[in-house]
C-alpha cells in the first residue's frame, strides 16, 4: 500500500459477445446505448447503510455503487493501469480475497464511529499479540469501490486508504523505544485521515457524474466514521482541477502540501509529487486555509 496517485476518468476497452457477458461477471467494458441517459442522482442525504455498502445502492436507473470484491480485482486493476497506476497492490488484492477491505468501515456504517474505532482497536490488539504485520489494520479501514452497469459491468473504480507512508515515517520519527507513542500515531492514522490512492471511470463513462458520484461516497463513508481529512494529488491533467472543485474540494498550488497535526499530534507536512497538486476535503482549518471545507 505505497503505490502513488492515479487520477483520471479511464479507458474503455473492446466488448465481447453477450453471451460472454453472461458468462464473466468481470466482463470488459462497452459503451452505453444513450450516454446521457446514465446520470447518477446524489441526494445530499444519502449515505448507505452498512448491507447497501456491501450489495450496491443505485446512483442510476441502471448503476450502482457497492463495495468491490474478488471477483472485481481485474476489472479494478484494468482501470488502474489504464489510468496510470501500476499493477493493484497486492496487499489490497489479498484483503479483497479474504474480505477484510473496509471491514472497520462496514461497523461504523452500522453504528457510527464508536464500532469503527473498536474494530480498528481490537484488530491493532490482535496484531500486536501475534507480532503480524502492522499494515493489516489499515486494509480493515481501506475503501474500495466500484461503480457498476447492468449492461457494461465495473465502468469506475476508486481505491482510498490511510497515508501509509506518512504513517511509516512518523513512527520512524517517535521511535521503537516509545510503543506508547507509535500506537498512537498509527491509530490516529488508521482512523482519522484518508488518502484517495485512484479514481478511474472508463472512457464511454466519463462526465457523466460516475467519479463524482465514488468520491461522494468515498468521503461520505469516511466522515460518517470520524476521519476528519481526505485528500489526494492529481497530475496536471486538463480539466481535474475543476472537476475537483465542483466536487467540493480545496486545490492546493502545485507543489504545495499541507501540515496534518490536526490528526497526529505531530507537525507532519504532507507533501505531492513534483508538478502534482493536492486536493483536499477536512472538517477543520488546515495549514491555515479559511473556509475549511465539511463532509
Amino acid at each position: 500500500m505505497v503505490g502513488g496517485d492515479a487520477t483520471t476518468e479511464g479507458a474503455g476497452v473492446a466488448k465481447r459477445s453477450s453471451k460472454a457477458k453472461r458468462r464473466d461477471p468481470n466482463r470488459r467494458l462497452i459503451a452505453p446505448r444513450n450516454p446521457a441517459a446514465f446520470r447518477p442522482e446524489l441526494g445530499k442525504d444519502r449515505l448507505p447503510a452498512e448491507q447497501q455498502l456491501v450489495d450496491g445502492w443505485r446512483i442510476s436507473p441502471h448503476a450502482r455503487i457497492r463495495l468491490a470484491r474478488s471477483a472485481d480485482i481485474e476489472a479494478i486493476a484494468q482501470l488502474g493501469k489504464l489510468a496510470g497506476a501500476e499493477d493493484l497492490e497486492e496487499e489490497i488484492a489479498d484483503g479483497l480475497r479474504r474480505g477484510v477491505i473496509a471491514a472497520a468501515l462496514c461497523a461504523g456504517l452500522h453504528g457510527g464511529r464508536e464500532p469503527f474505532t473498536q474494530h480498528i482497536a481490537q484488530v491493532g490488539a490482535e496484531i500486536g499479540r501475534s507480532g503480524a504485520d502492522p499494515t493489516e489494520m489499515l486494509l480493515h479501514a481501506t475503501l474500495v469501490l466500484v461503480a457498476e452497469h447492468s449492461d457494461a459491468g465495473v465502468v469506475g473504480a476508486l481505491i482510498a486508504y490511510p497515508p501509509l507512508r506518512v504513517i511509516a515515517d512518523l513512527l520512524d520519527t517517535v521511535g521503537k523505544g516509545n510503543p506508547k507513542a507509535q500506537q498512537a500515531v498509527l491509530l490516529s492514522g488508521a482512523t482519522m485521515i484518508s488518502r484517495i490512492h485512484i479514481l478511474a471511470v472508463a472512457e464511454p463513462w466519463r462526465r457523466h457524474r460516475v467519479g463524482a458520484a465514488l468520491l461522494d461516497a468515498c468521503h461520505r463513508i469516511y466522515a460518517h466514521c470520524g476521519y476528519v481529512i481526505t485528500y489526494g494529488q492529481m497530475p496536471p491533467t486538463r480539466g481535474l482541477d475543476v472537476f475537483y472543485r465542483r466536487c467540493g474540494f480545496t486545490l492546493l498550488e502545485p507543489g504545495e502540501g499541507f501540515d496534518a497535526w490536526i490528526v497526529f499530534g505531530i507537525h507532519t507536512k504532507i507533501h505531492p509529487q513534483p508538478d502534482e497538486r493536492v486536493f483536499l476535503k477536512s472538517k477543520v482549518p488546515v495549514d491555515g486555509l479559511e473556509g475549511a471545507n465539511e463532509f
